[in-house]
């Protein structure tokens, strides 16, 4: 936790930490009231959120909804009978499906998204592994389910939840158009968004929708975009991202990304005392191995990418204009640098992305945002991540070395005169 703290972190998300058969690291839960023996106790949850606030951190976790395991109390009733209080629970069809094979998420691991059930001989759906049958959202029993978990996670403390495969549980697949009909998308998450501001103001929604732009918009009811700590929205990293921390490639599927955390240069990276042919991932190895890449060496060293990170972190909060101000997108003739401007409260920051292999050189001119016809003039730039102050003389350089962000504030022009901005190297 006190990691975390001093990465600046805001916001902890939890991946799923609930009973569970563990067939899909935790994402096929039995019991949405429970906590995995595995991995702790209840009491453990609600100490790790009281710890996690004590250092102003809030924390969110992982709920799955489109889905749960076979082994779920509710399928097991569910499957039992076509009478069955619970068939509704999920969604079931008759006839013999058509060929859905370009519909499976995994195609590696189903051929289908329908599978035959011998209780009844009727095909229920799993747009994920078929031992993941999925909720029938427009059932509003079901609906009400989903809200009496979030809310009892909420009063032990929960500061929102992230809601897992957002578009697979609204497309309501296989449900009679009837049933589609009562239910839209947005009104569900906005029902759901409702409901808990109701229970906490100040609660996050958060939605997995790894979709192209055009198809987020039923999802979030208008326009939405996010570039990495520069961007209107909020960044986020996974365990291990400040690090560099690697893939192990011999796992299968998504299992590549989800090796143990590398804390030191130890035994298991530290992670655990547990013999390595116990852990239930293994650890990296070769160069991205705890050897060479851990925590305890990144943050001695003033040059990794853990304490660029963390400066990235402290210029994102210390500037408001990046998450609240207004995005303006400045022409530049350069198709490898992205430059823009956010503006908020009379203060504008003026970011530089070289997205090329090499340094790279532009000329632009920076527009006052109370008058766009006029340039910045007599502006100080500072470079949030150096320090570095340019005399308001002249043409600005900044530095916009291959791969880097640099974040110069300009404020509020005290003097006329035009203003050019030229990153280089």
């Amino acid at each position: 936790m006190d990691y975390l703290a001093a990465l600046d972190v805001t916001c902890i998300c939890l991946m799923p930490f609930y009973p569970s058969p563990d067939r899909d690291d935790g994402y096929d839960v039995t019991d949405m009231y429970g906590v995995d023996p595995m991995l702790g106790t209840m009491g453990d949850v609600v100490e790790f959120i009281r710890t996690a606030k004590d250092r102003g951190m809030r924390v969110i976790a992982d709920f799955v909804i489109n889905h749960t395991p076979d082994q779920h109390p509710w399928f097991k009733e569910s499957r039992k009978s076509v009478d069955s209080p619970f068939r509704d629970y999920y969604v079931w069809r008759r006839g013999t499906p058509p060929d859905t094979s370009d519909q499976v998420v995994f195609p590696g691991e189903e051929t289908s998204i329908w599978t035959q059930d011998k209780a009844t001989g009727e095909w229920y759906l799993h747009m994920f592994s078929k031992h993941q049958p999925d909720l029938n959202v427009a059932n509003p029993k079901v609906r009400d389910e989903i809200a009496k978990s979030m809310d009892f996670w909420l009063q032990l403390g929960l500061d929102g939840v992230r809601l897992d495969a957002v578009p697979f549980f609204l497309e309501l697949q296989g449900v009679s158009k009837e049933e589609a009909g009562k239910i839209d998308p947005h009104d569900y998450l906005a029902a759901l968004r409702s409901f808990i501001n109701r229970r906490n103001g100040s609660a996050i929604l958060l939605g997995e929708v790894n979709l192209p732009y055009k198809e987020q918009l039923k999802y979030f009811g208008g326009p939405a975009g996010n570039e990495f700590f520069s961007l209107p929205g909020t960044p986020v990293l996974s365990y291990g991202e400040e690090l560099g921390m690697g893939e192990d490639l011999r796992a299968k599927g998504r299992s590549a990304i989800r090796s143990p955390m590398q804390w030191n240069d130890t035994e298991n990276g530290g992670f655990s005392t547990a013999p390595a042919e116990q852990l239930v991932a293994k650890m990296v190895d070769g160069y991205f191995g705890p050897k060479n890449i851990n925590a305890a060496r990144a943050k001695r060293d003033p040059d990794s990418l853990w304490n660029f990170i963390a400066a990235l972190i402290r210029s994102y909060r210390e500037s408001p204009e990046l998450a609240w101000g207004d995005f303006e997108l400045i022409k530049q003739p350069n198709p490898c640098v992205l430059l823009h401007s956010c503006t908020r409260a009379g203060s504008t920051l003026v970011l530089a992305h070289n997205m090329a292999a090499k340094p790279a050189s532009v000329t632009a001119k920076v527009l006052s945002p109370e008058d766009p016809e006029e340039t910045l003039g007599g502006a100080v730039l500072l470079d949030l991540l150096d320090g570095d102050i340019v005399p308001p003389v002249g043409r600005r350089r900044i530095r916009a070395g291959a791969g880097t962000v640099r974040l110069p504030v300009v404020p509020d022009p005290a003097a006329g005169g035009p203003q050019d901005l030229t990153p280089v190297r």
